[in-house]
């Protein structure tokens, strides 16, 4: 699956309008070892740990601040990175996650669109 496909029928909200997150992560298969970790992403603090594939987190509306990261051998928040969103209600933000290379460096954070 390509890294700006949106339309993983798996990764959209329930039906009727929701309000939330779409997150995407992706790693290099190289970093296989990450196959077998989570990712976390914390809105506005709160952490939410899941899959790396593309899923939707519910959120309120207003705006947000995302923090994206996942724990590799006891280092918690490594490849973190972050950004600040404004959801709507009745519509999704889609962001496309990326670890870096290097465990420990920063991971790349992306707007990708916004769904209604």
């Amino acid at each position: 699956m390509a890294d700006d496909d949106l339309t993983d029928p798996s990764a959209d909200p329930p039906a009727g309008p929701r309000t939330g997150i779409i997150i995407s992560g992706h790693h290099s298969p190289m970093a296989w070892i990450l196959v077998f970790t989570k990712l976390t992403v914390e809105i506005d603090g709160r952490p939410v740990v899941g899959p790396w594939r593309k899923h939707f987190i519910p959120t309120e509306p207003g705006d947000h601040h995302i923090d994206v990261f996942f724990n590799y051998i006891g280092q918690p928040r490594c490849g973190e990175a972050s950004v600040d969103v404004q959801v709507q209600e009745g519509s999704a933000v889609a962001l496309a996650y990326r670890a870096s290379s290097l465990m420990t460096s920063p991971g790349r954070l992306e707007i990708r669109s916004k769904r209604l």
